[in-house]
C-alpha cells in the first residue's frame, strides 16, 4: 500500500507486526504478554503498575517517593536532607551519629555505654546504683553523702571539719 490507509474496522495479525517508524494511538494500547522497550519509556502522564516493578540499574524520583505499605530496602541507604520518623525506629545494627545528636526526650540504654569525652548534665543526674569513677572526682558545691564516707587511703582536709555527734579518732 502507497500512501495513507484507513481502516474502518480492526486490524489483525496473526503473526509479528513491524512499524518501521512511528506508532501513534489515540484510545487504549493492551499488550497480553510481555512488552520489551529498548529505548526510553516517556508517559507524560500518570503510569499505573498494578503488580511489581523491577529496575536493574540506577532508578532516580525527582519528586516524592509515597508507599502506602511497608518499605524495604535490602542494602544503603543515604538521605541528603532531613528525615521525619513519626513512630517507633528500630536500628538493630549500630547508629552512629557523626555529627551531633540531639534527642528531646529521654534516653533509655539497655547495657554498658561508654562516652568517649565529657558528659555534661544542665540539670540533676541521678546514679540508682553505685558510681565509679577511675580518675578525680571535683565537687564545686556542697556534697551530702547520706551513707557512709570509706576513704581507702589518705584523706585530706584542707579546711575546718565539723563533726556532728560521737566522733572516734583511731592512731
Amino acid at each position: 500500500v502507497d500512501g495513507a490507509t484507513t481502516l474502518n474496522s480492526r486490524l489483525t495479525t496473526t503473526g509479528d507486526a513491524s512499524f518501521n517508524a512511528g506508532l501513534s494511538v489515540d484510545g487504549n494500547l493492551n499488550v497480553d504478554q510481555a512488552a520489551t522497550i529498548t529505548g526510553k519509556f516517556i508517559a507524560q502522564n500518570d503510569a499505573s503498575l498494578n503488580q511489581s516493578l523491577t529496575v536493574d540499574g540506577a532508578t532516580t524520583l525527582n519528586s516524592r517517593l509515597t508507599t502506602a505499605g511497608d518499605a524495604s530496602f535490602n542494602a544503603g541507604l543515604s538521605v541528603d536532607g532531613h528525615m521525619n520518623v513519626d513512630q517507633t525506629a528500630t536500628i538493630t545494627g549500630k547508629f552512629i551519629a557523626q555529627n551531633d545528636a540531639s534527642l528531646n526526650q529521654s534516653l533509655t540504654v539497655d547495657g554498658s555505654t561508654t562516652i568517649k569525652n565529657t558528659l555534661t548534665a544542665t540539670g540533676d543526674a541521678s546514679f540508682n546504683a553505685g558510681l565509679s569513677v577511675d580518675g578525680n572526682l571535683n565537687v564545686d558545691q556542697t556534697a551530702t553523702i547520706t551513707g557512709k564516707l570509706i576513704a581507702q587511703n589518705d584523706a585530706s582536709l584542707n579546711q575546718a571539719l565539723n563533726v556532728d555527734g560521737a566522733t572516734t579518732l583511731n592512731s
